[in-house]
Order: C-alpha cells, then structure tokens, then sequence
C-alpha cells in the first residue's frame, strides 16, 4: 500500500487533482478497485517523462508495482535527464549559484541511480565553483571523490551506496545555504 500511496502523491503532485473523485467512500472504494486512473500526461503534459511510472504505482495488483529501488532510480533518471540541459544553459551564463545548485542536483541523481562515474564528475565540477575561503569544503569533497572512485575501482560502489549518501546529502546541504 505504502507504493500506491506514493503513486497518489505523484499523481496529485504533476496533475494538481487526485486521480478519483467520488461523493461518497463506497463510490470511492468501487472507483479505486475497478477503475484505472486517467494518464497525468493528458493533465499535464509535462508530468509525460513520469507519467509510466506514476500509473505502475497506482495499478492494483500489489506484486505488479514497482519496488522503492526502481521508483528510486527512476526519479533520479529523470531528475538527472532535466538538471542537465538547466545546467549547461547556466554555464553559459556563469551563475555559479545555479550551477553549484544544479551540480549537488546531478551528484545526489547519480548516487542515487548507482552511478558513480558521473557522480564524481559533477563533484569536481561543483568544487571548481565553489567560492574563495571554502578549503575544508573542497577537501571533503576530494575525499569523497576518492572513496567513490575507490568503491568503483572495485565494483563496490552499489554494497557501499548506503554509505556514501549521507556525505553527499551533507555537501549538498552545506553548499546550498552559500
């Protein structure tokens, strides 16, 4: 159920309404067993990239949803997939701001789907805007960079994710009240 709830909350988030409306809880209980919610693309069109992967959380069969891993990895695709062309188009204007914003952005996306290559990428390049006097910032970075590089190296970095994150949450954290 926690799964279907999600879907409910991702409905309503990307469409603006619940995906069924009824006056009363019987009308509700017969709207949510029997019928298939409207696709949120045809609400909102933008909501089109997650739109899948909204109704695969609300479908009916239990077994049939998709585990917290994939909606996990899912989300941080497509998170991923819109910072990218946000941040390019920031470094061609220079707003550090952004770019350090949208850089923690594609670091936490790509930790999260399990992609440490891209992960260190977008450390380094947030270390290299970040501002003057932020020498301890920019050696827990390095750090980091080195035990994400040292867990690929070794194709550790999935049975090590759970460590990691909480230092990326922290430096995403920190560099967002700059």
């Amino acid at each position: 159920t926690d799964i279907y709830q999600l879907g409910l909350v991702f409905y309503e988030m990307v469409t603006g309404v619940v995906p069924f409306l009824a006056e009363t809880r019987e009308e509700m209980k017969q709207l949510v067993l029997n019928e298939k919610p409207k696709d949120p693309s045809l609400l909102n069109g933008d909501a089109r990239p997650l739109s899948g992967l909204i109704l695969r959380c609300l479908v009916k069969t239990k077994a049939e949803r998709p585990s917290l891993e994939t909606i996990r990895g899912e989300l941080a695709r497509y998170l991923n997939m819109e910072c990218t062309g946000k941040l390019n188009d920031a470094r061609k204007t220079g707003d550090s701001r952004i770019i350090r914003y949208l850089s923690t952005q594609l670091v936490m996306a790509n930790a999260y789907s399990n992609q440490p290559r891209p992960c260190c990428d977008y450390l380094t390049l947030l270390r290299s805007y970040l501002p003057p006097g932020t020498d301890q910032l920019h050696q827990r970075i390095d750090s980091t960079i080195s035990i994400i590089t040292h867990y690929e190296e070794r194709d550790l970095f999935a049975a090590h994710h759970d460590d990691v994150i909480p230092d990326l949450e922290s430096l995403a954290r920190e560099v967002a009240v700059m």
